[in-house]
């Protein structure tokens, strides 16, 4: 089977590196939110590459590093596909279905609420709970 290319790495023929839609510089490991820094736009319809579903930039804001799981939700849901970011372990979605070539659809984050009602800010608090605190070690 032929794995796609969505664009991660270094491409061997022009010695760039793309995440997503953005060419980016070499970085320096464990500095999130600034590492690696944008270099250029990468085109769309770039051969060789398939465009992103989504993606999410780095800020002040959210420590975001990657996607760590996805869902399609059910038939007739607004959302097309939410999924778990790995660093934060918030909840993001969208309700754009995937189209070939095109820029990626809008993301935004989902509130996630407990067995009480109570929001909670992403998933990493229930691993906690779940696991006991002080077992769990995460970067944000």
């Amino acid at each position: 089977d032929e794995i796609l290319n969505f664009g991660w790495g270094r491409n061997l023929m022009d010695g760039k590196a793309r995440e997503g839609t953005f060419y980016v510089n070499h970085g320096k490991a464990f500095v999130l939110g600034a590492e690696p820094s944008c270099n250029s736009d990468a085109p769309l319809g770039e051969d060789g590459f398939h465009q992103p579903w989504v993606q999410f930039g780095r800020n002040g804001f959210d420590s975001f590093f990657g996607i760590s799981s996805m869902a399609i939700p059910s038939e007739g849901s607004m959302l097309k596909l939410i999924w778990s970011e790995f660093n934060t372990g918030k909840i993001l979605g969208t309700y754009d279905a995937y189209r070939e070539g095109a820029q990626p659809s809008e993301a935004f984050k989902l509130k996630i609420f407990d067995e009480t009602g109570t929001e909670i800010d992403g998933l990493n608090p229930l691993v906690v709970e779940e696991l006991g605190g002080d077992n769990v070690g995460f970067t944000s």
